[in-house]
C-alpha cells in the first residue's frame, strides 16, 4: 500500500470508527465515511481551481446534512464530539 493510499485509508477508518460510536452499523458507517471523504477532497480540488473557499463551505454544509440525516434515520441522537 502506497503512502497516499495509506493516508486515505487511515482517514476513512477514523471516520468509520467515529460513526460507529455514534450508532451507525459498520457497513453504513463505512459508506458514509467514504462519501464524506470524497465530498471534502473534491471540494479541496475545486477550491484550488476556483481560488475561493466557497466549495469547501458548501461541502461542509452538505456533509453536515448527510451526517444528520443518517443519524436521524437510525433513531439515534448521538453526535460525534468536536
Amino acid at each position: 500500500m502506497g503512502p497516499v493510499r495509506g493516508i486515505f485509508a487511515s482517514w476513512t477508518q477514523a471516520l468509520v470508527e467515529r460513526l460507529e460510536l455514534a450508532g451507525l452499523r459498520p457497513s453504513e458507517a463505512a459508506d458514509l465515511a467514504f462519501m464524506l471523504l470524497m465530498l471534502l477532497e473534491g471540494a479541496h480540488v475545486l477550491c484550488r481551481a476556483a481560488g475561493t473557499l466557497e466549495p469547501l463551505e458548501q461541502a461542509t454544509r452538505t456533509a453536515t446534512v448527510l451526517a444528520q440525516t443518517r443519524y436521524r434515520t437510525h433513531g439515534t441522537s448521538a453526535r460525534p464530539n468536536g
